[in-house]
């Protein structure tokens, strides 16, 4: 993507915004490196009892009423969410932004809303690059201490793929083509497997986050307006 004058990001929300350090900065209390989610299975699951708690107030039940792997998926799409808007806006304007490895991405790990991110900005994005590998290493963490179907969890980067693309279209409507187009081209790759739905206003995923079983006396309709299983519901 060619370059263009610096967005006000802000403009699209929390999801949206970040923090700056330098290259090769070691993160210091608060801050912490986004990498120990793939390296130290403890604070993956350690999220994971937390998110699951989360979960029970708002349903009103006890975190053991919600299952490990609703709230597993929950983070997972939680973390994804918030990398993926920042580094789809800079692939679409241009803009620097070092997601290329986990290590360089640095996270304070807050529950409740997008919790804070810090990036190094010396290098394009490469959103093939992101997902083949950092968002790819945080897929496969979470499938094996969550026991989740990367199915599900791929269609969690599909689905923050395209609600990324879809909150930029809105602001910059000239961009939406060529941002659009962009997500194709990462929707393509091997890791999505089947999820080939058109990005847009009208995306469907061909999977379910498992939300909706959060709330167990809720009906099947209550789900994501992107949601596979809006089709039965």
């Amino acid at each position: 993507m060619t370059s263009a004058p610096a967005p006000d990001l802000s403009v699209l929300g929390p999801f949206y915004t970040s923090d700056t350090h330098a290259p090769g900065t070691v993160a210091v209390p608060p801050w912490r490196p986004l990498a120990e989610l793939v390296t130290s299975p403890d604070v993956l699951r350690d999220r994971v009892v937390r998110v699951r708690a989360g979960l029970g107030r708002l349903g009103g039940l006890a975190p053991e009423e919600i299952p490990w792997r609703v709230a597993a998926s929950v983070a997972h799409m939680g973390v994804v969410a918030r990398l993926l808007a920042p580094a789809v806006t800079a692939a679409v304007f241009g803009l620097p932004l070092d997601v290329d490895e986990l290590a360089d991405v640095h996270w304070q790990d807050v529950i409740g809303g997008p919790f804070p991110l810090s990036f190094a900005r010396t290098r394009p994005v490469r959103l093939d690059v992101l997902v083949s590998g950092p968002l790819a290493a945080l897929t496969s963490a979470v499938a094996d201490t969550g026991g989740v179907s990367t199915r599900v969890l791929w269609g969690n980067v599909a689905s923050g793929l395209n609600s990324a693309l879809l909150q930029l279209a809105r602001r910059w409507p000239e961009r939406a083509p060529a941002a659009f187009a962009l997500g194709a081209s990462v929707l393509a790759l091997p890791q999505f497997g089947g999820e080939d739905g058109v990005l847009g206003r009208g995306f469907r995923r061909r999977s379910c986050c498992l939300i909706y079983r959060a709330s167990p006396t809720a009906p099947v309709r209550a789900v994501c307006g992107d949601c596979v299983l809006r089709a039965f519901a």
